[in-house]
């Protein structure tokens, strides 16, 4: 099979997308105020008080998802190798070939 054959890859596999808690499901993690603290460093994102703006933001962001129900715990790398084993065991694959980039391909292996 020549590289970038997608063709050739799709006849011998099967192409199994698992999306990340926390971003690709019913309970998206979004933090705008994070995001804004970020953008309003004054350039130096490792200043002191970007620093303590960003831990304000954060702690927002938690407060907000623990009031709305959400329980953080389960919004972290563990959980996110269990969906993707559980998704192996439902689908009884032996064994998988990973495609992914950059944070999902050490996650994945």
């Amino acid at each position: 099979m020549a590289v970038g054959n997608l063709d050739a890859f799709l006849e011998r596999h099967d192409v199994v997308m698992v999306g990340y808690r926390g971003i690709d499901g019913s309970v998206v993690l979004d933090c705008p105020e994070v995001a804004r603290a970020l953008k309003n460093t004054g350039g130096n994102l490792a200043s002191e008080a970007a620093l303590v703006r960003y831990g304000q933001a954060l702690a927002r962001c938690a407060e907000s998802f623990a009031a709305a129900g959400v329980d953080l715990a389960g919004y972290n790398a563990l959980e996110t190798i269990d969906d993707m084993e559980a998704a192996r065991v439902a689908l009884v694959y032996d064994r998988i070939h990973l495609l992914s980039a950059s944070y999902g391909t050490r996650l994945a292996q």
